[in-house]
């Protein structure tokens, strides 16, 4: 059962980073994607994964950090990069890329149930988080 579950877990984080970051797509073909427990909502648990992705595909110089323009690729500008830099050494390391995302999946969480629906997802704070979780290799 672990080894299925994880199977799926994978699979849902390959295809959000195969999703093309078309405005097309929607909160719904995003929650079609990763709610892996089928409940027509995201958790910070299934998110949490697809953003550990999106950084390790985004950083591409591997050097364990986003520079502005590996940022950018995410949808992050540099005003947003510099506040989620707390000890202002330039780039984003990953715990400070997953804190942005969390600060992101908090804000377009509505009404604090832990979990977005795909009304929240198309909200500002949701298709913010979403450039996030569309991250292409």
């Amino acid at each position: 059962m672990l080894q299925r579950n994880t199977l799926t877990g994978l699979t849902a984080c390959l295809l959000a980073l195969a999703a093309p970051a078309s405005a097309q797509q929607d909160g719904r073909s995003l929650l079609q994607q990763l709610d892996q427990d089928h409940d027509k909502t995201l958790s910070w648990d299934e998110v949490r994964s697809v953003v550990h992705n999106g950084f390790a595909a985004l950083e591409a110089d591997h050097d364990n950090t986003l520079d502005s323009k590996e940022a950018a690729k995410a949808g992050i500008n540099q005003k947003t990069l510099r506040a989620a830099d707390p000890d202002h050494d330039d780039p984003l390391d990953e715990g400070e890329y997953t804190k942005l995302a969390k600060q992101r999946f908090d804000a377009a969480d509505r009404d604090h149930d832990g979990t977005l629906s795909r009304a929240e997802l198309n909200s500002p704070a949701g298709r913010a988080l979403t450039r996030m979780l569309r991250v292409q290799p």
